[in-house]
């Protein structure tokens, strides 16, 4: 299925800018896309408020104690690994970067627990710098196999392979598109094809 089809008709569907994380700034993009792995955006939003009011900024946050943190975040998957890495990237960046976010591939992902989907979340959504990559969730990766545009589960070959096949230009809608359709209708358990906008030419409909 052609990727232009795709990204025309899920326009109609949705907002291409829209992403499921609420933050006020690139410090709070960073810490919650970090806090959003194996989990739920939903949950992150809400944990968010508590840890964002009391640690609103690197400086607060470098010095949280670990057992703080753990205790706001206990909502979410993996939250011991995860208390440590956003205390810690808040260090680093105070520490190696002079307190500033990093706003290319190549030092976002030297920060703990911050790989290329991270990095492309930022690089995107609060850098505004496209071209760079293209975020690999498990919704973008079960879409791109139900489209036949790849074939495996592995993130990082999945983004080769995309890059390879979708203009540049294209990179950051069809992240936010896929992942929104993958929520809604294109569901990992019972895809809801009867009601999805692309079954006249999706090659997985049933």
């Amino acid at each position: 299925m052609d990727y232009k089809y795709v990204i025309k008709s899920l326009r109609e569907q949705y907002d291409e800018n829209e992403i499921g994380l609420i933050y006020n700034n690139i410090f709070e993009l960073l810490i919650a896309t970090v806090l959003s792995a194996q989990t739920t955006d939903q949950k992150v939003n809400k944990i968010g408020k508590t840890l964002f009011k009391k640690y609103p900024d690197l400086e607060n946050l470098a010095n949280a104690s670990l057992e703080d943190v753990i205790e706001i975040i206990k909502e979410l998957g993996l939250f011991n690994i995860k208390a440590k890495n956003i205390i810690n990237i808040s260090k680093m960046i105070l520490s190696d970067f002079e307190g500033i976010i990093p706003d290319n591939m190549n030092d976002l992902i030297k920060l703990p627990g911050v790989g290329r989907k991270t990095a492309n979340v930022v690089l995107t959504n609060g850098f505004d710098k496209y071209g760079i990559g293209i975020v690999v969730d498990t919704h973008v990766i079960r879409l791109s196999n139900r489209f036949n545009w790849v074939n495996g589960d592995n993130a990082s070959i999945v983004e080769t392979k995309l890059m390879s096949m979708i203009d540049k230009k294209y990179w950051r809608p069809i992240t936010n598109l896929l992942i929104l359709h993958g929520r809604n209708i294109c569901k990992a358990k019972k895809p809801q094809c009867k009601n999805c906008i692309l079954n006249l030419k999706c090659p997985s409909v049933n």
